[in-house]
């Protein structure tokens, strides 16, 4: 197994919700998980 890749500097983004729970709560995950 590797280790994960890291970046020497913080990273900014801006994710933009859809309305509906469900992918909300994908996106959440996945913007929490790329952070």
């Amino acid at each position: 197994m590797w280790s994960a890749p890291t970046v020497g500097a913080p990273v900014h983004a801006t994710v933009t919700v859809p309305g509906s729970k469900s992918m909300t709560n994908r996106a959440l995950i996945l913007a929490a998980l790329a952070a």
